[in-house]
């Protein structure tokens, strides 16, 4: 690897001065290869964390819906029920608070 091969070509002395600056918060690296790939990891990061994010937000609130109709149509709550929101995806509780909705019970399935 370039840093390898770089870090093995200094002086202990230069190795740690340049290790303590890649450890400051506000180290760029210099040359611009590497600064784009830096920007561009750093970009596609945040945009899968976002993109994560939002789906695990939609999923607990989905689970929370399922919850509340429950409570709502009288159903009783049971662990069963906690195991079964918790195995399924946003999609999955959708379609279950909507069966609730409809029947007005928990699935029999």
């Amino acid at each position: 690897m370039y840093t390898d091969l770089i870090f093995g070509s200094l002086g202990a002395v230069a190795r740690a001065a340049v290790e303590a600056m890649m450890q400051a918060k506000q180290w760029e690296p210099l040359t611009p290869e590497i600064r784009e790939a830096l920007h561009k990891g750093r970009a596609e990061g945040r945009t899968e964390g976002r993109t994560e994010g939002r789906t695990e937000g939609r999923t607990e609130g989905l689970a929370t819906a399922v919850r509340t109709a429950c409570e709502l149509l009288g159903i009783q709550w049971s662990p069963d029920h906690e195991s079964a929101i918790v195995a399924l995806d946003a999609d999955g509780l959708e379609t279950l608070r909507a069966e609730l909705v409809r029947t007005r019970r928990w699935p029999a399935h």
